[in-house]
Formats: C-alpha cells, sequence, structure tokens
C-alpha cells in the first residue's frame, strides 16, 4: 500500500534531504501503523538535527510497538544527540543527567561506549577526577572498541587505550596507587609500545614508597623503550629520594640532553641548580639559576618565589666559601651552551671507561663496532661518535653504558662517550 511513499522516502535519505524523507516516513508510520516507518522517522529527525523532537516521537513510538530494539535504539541515539550538545557547551552535570537516562534505557555495546567516554572526556577536561573513575566503571574495557580511527595519515589512539589512559590517571589523581599501578600494568600488556602505562605503574611503585623497586622498573623502562627526558627526571627523582645524589645528577643531566623544548624542561634546570647546590657545585648550580630566569624572561613567566630562594641559597654558599659569584654570563643561547657542556660531563659520571679502536662503522646502518683491549666486540651508535672520530682502526677511549640488545633480548652494553685515546 506504501511502496511507493517508502521508495520515494529511501530516495531522499539517500539524498541526505531528511526533512522531505521524515514527512513521508511520518505519514506511513501514522497512517499505517508501521514500527519501520515510525524508526526513520526518528532517524531523520536526528539527522536534520532535531534531537528533542526525536525522543518526544520515540517515546510515542516505543509505546506504541513495545520492545521494539530499532525504535529503542534510535531513541538512545537521540539522547545522545542531545549528550553531543551538552559537551559542547562543557556542561557536566547536563551531560550526566542525559548519559544517566540512556543507561537506563539499556543502550546497546557502541552507544553504550560512546555514551561512556563522551562523559569520560569531559569530567577529564575539567579535572574531575573522582568522576572520572566512577564513570570509567560503567563499562567493561574488554568490550571497547580497539580500532584505531585514521586521523589525516596516521592511527590515533583506539577507545579502549583511552579508556586505559582515563582510569589509570584519575587513578593517580586520586592517589589510588595499588589500583593505579594494577590498571597500568594490564594496559602495559595490551599497548607494549605505549611508554606512558609502564610509567605509572613504575610511579606507582615510587608512591607506595617502594622506591628500590621502582628505580629498577625505570631502568628497565629507559633500556628497553625510546629516551624521554621525563622518564629520566623520574629516575633522577628517585636517586634524590633515596640520596644518591650522583647518580641522582647523572640522570637529570641525561634527561635535560635528551630532546625536549627548554621552556617545559625548566623544573628540570631548576633541578639541576639544586643538585648542584648540595653537592658544592656552585658555578653549575649558579649557571642553572640565569638559565632558568632567562626562560622565564622569554616566556613572560614571574620569577617563582622558589627560584628567588634557591638562588639566594647558593649565592650564600659562594659567600660562606669565600668565592666569588658568578657572573651574569650573558643571552640564552650562551647559557644554554655553557650548560650543556656540564650535562654533557656529568651523565658520563661513574661509568667505567675502556680502551679500544674502532672495527668497523656501517655507511648504511645507524651503529658500528669497537673493538676493547680485552678482545670484545662493543657496540656503538654512530650519533654517539662525533664526525672527526669516524675512522676505522683509530685508537679511542671510551664509557661502558647499559643497553639492550632487542635481538637477543637481554641485557647488554654499548660505547658512549668516544674519545681519541690520548
Amino acid at each position: 500500500m506504501f511502496d511507493h511513499e517508502m521508495e520515494t522516502a529511501h530516495r531522499l535519505l539517500k539524498e541526505k534531504k531528511y526533512a522531505e524523507a521524515g514527512k513521508i516516513f511520518r505519514q506511513v508510520w501514522e497512517q499505517g501503523d508501521n514500527s519501520y516507518a515510525a524508526s526513520k522517522y526518528l532517524y531523520c529527525l536526528r539527522k536534520a538535527g532535531y534531537p528533542q523532537p526525536a525522543i518526544q516521537q520515540g517515546k510515542k513510538a516505543c509505546l506504541q510497538f513495545e520492545n521494539n530494539s530499532y525504535i529503542q535504539g534510535e531513541l538512545i541515539w537521540a539522547h545522545y544527540d542531545l549528550l553531543k550538545m551538552a559537551q559542547e557547551e562543557e556542561n557536566l552535570s547536563k551531560v550526566i543527567q542525559i548519559a544517566e537516562t540512556i543507561l537506563e534505557n539499556k543502550p546497546e555495546k557502541m552507544a553504550l561506549e560512546a555514551t561512556v567516554l563522551g562523559v569520560i572526556k569531559l569530567a577529564k577536561q575539567q579535572k574531575q577526577w573522582q568522576m572520572v573513575s566512577d564513570w570509567c566503571d560503567q563499562i567493561n574495557p574488554a568490550i571497547i572498541s580497539d580500532a584505531q580511527p585514521l586521523i589525516g595519515d596516521r592511527k590515533s589512539k583506539s577507545n579502549k587505550e583511552k579508556w586505559y589512559f582515563a582510569k589509570v590517571k584519575s587513578l593517580i589523581e586520586l592517589e589510588s596507587w595499588h589500583q593505579a599501578r594494577s590498571f597500568a600494568l594490564e594496559a602495559a600488556k595490551i599497548y607494549p609500545k605505549e611508554i606512558n602505562f609502564p610509567r605509572w605503574a613504575a610511579l606507582g611503585l615510587k608512591s607506595l614508597g617502594k622506591n628500590q623497586d621502582a628505580i629498577e622498573e625505570f631502568k628497565q623502562l629507559i633500556l628497553k623503550y625510546r629516551e624521554e627526558w621525563y622518564v629520566f627526571q623520574d629516575l633522577s627523582d628517585l636517586y634524590q629520594n633515596t640520596n644518591q645524589l650522583e647518580l641522582a645528577l647523572r640522570f637529570a643531566c641525561k634527561a635535560a640532553l635528551a630532546h625536549g623544548e627548554d621552556h617545559i624542561k625548566i623544573t628540570l634546570y631548576q633541578k639541576i641548580a639544586k643538585l648542584g647546590l648540595l653537592m658544592n657545585k656552585l658555578e653549575m648550580a649558579a649557571i642553572h639559576i640565569q638559565l632558568c630566569k632567562s626562560i622565564r624572561q622569554q616566556q613572560n613567566w614571574s620569577i617563582k618565589a622558589n627560584l628567588e630562594q634557591l638562588e639566594l641559597d647558593i649565592d650564600q654558599a659562594f659567600s660562606e666559601q669565600n668565592m666569588e659569584r658568578l657572573e651574569d654570563c650573558g643571552e640564552f643561547s650562551d647559557l644554554r651552551t655553557i650548560c650543556r657542556k656540564y650535562w654533557l660531563k656529568e651523565s658520563y659520571q661513574g661509568l667505567p671507561r675502556k680502551k679500544g679502536y674502532i672495527e668497523s662503522i656501517q655507511q648504511d646502518k645507524p651503529y658500528g663496532w669497537i673493538r676493547s683491549e680485552n678482545g670484545e666486540r662493543v657496540f656503538f651508535l654512530q650519533k654517539e661518535l662525533p664526525n672527526f672520530l669516524r675512522k676505522e682502526k683509530l685508537n679511542v677511549d671510551f664509557a661502558l653504558e647499559e643497553s639492550w640488545d632487542n635481538s637477543k633480548n637481554k641485557l647488554s652494553f654499548k660505547a658512549v662517550n668516544i674519545k681519541v685515546e690520548k
């Protein structure tokens, strides 16, 4: 009876003429007692940008066609459209109110996932960490999609990975360290290439007072993952907590040398200044204070009280030892060049040194080999070798640093701080 009308409505739907298609679907619904047309009418209302009328009509249709999954589904998605509008308004209480209504209607997996993640996203933005954690618990992560959507030509995080990020971050902020570590370790097994999960697990140990265990996990993290400056800083903090100041300074300097913008590392540079004071390396401490102040001036930031107090403490130490206070060393680039010399020196302190000769340099590979005096072959990265040293058979002096042999999956060593043998 309504075949022609339905055919026309479907054609309009394909053309995305939702208002015109919706009028026909509504007519078929009301005149023919057609549940399919009712669900399509609700769909058209939603797509035309009318979620509230879709909800009103959806309630009516649900009464008429009890337990119709298509109509119930469209009603749920209409509520979700309202939720997205509340998200854009950054109205968290309204988002939660709508989300609770959706949950009462027992949504299917896709709608449940979208709803819960919608609440989590806004709550996270507003740093409502208890709410983030509670809403994470509204869904089992096992049923969340792990598909990685493409953004441009790159894959982004899946919804499941986003869930783990939110859950672990909320537990850290709530200082629920046992739970945070448990979820972080669980996520690390699922996403073995993501450095943050094992890092957060190790920070959980630190916060539980298990400093030595945390140190071991951070050392493994540095060996097996890419070298991120903030992970070096984490390890430096742990060594300082356990009063191992030489190692604390070494890893702070390795953090300074690793990739990362200077204004992001400003607390790290202040930490190096403090370690310099504690270890009576006053010139190093003073130059890092100058670097911190220079960065703050570049960023139009005020000079914090703790930085001013640290500078006063360093000045006092100079005075007590009858040493001349270090003069202003000039512009930012000059300060950074001087500081970099300290970083390079301190990052290799305490490492065993060996002698040998450069056995091979492979032009098409990022690495080479040194033959040590005792006949062992020692791996090195060519980026660790200055251009003027890139000569086979050249006698060299080098430091040995722990490394991870991916091919053999075991602890190894590499040559660093390579110099001409004197």
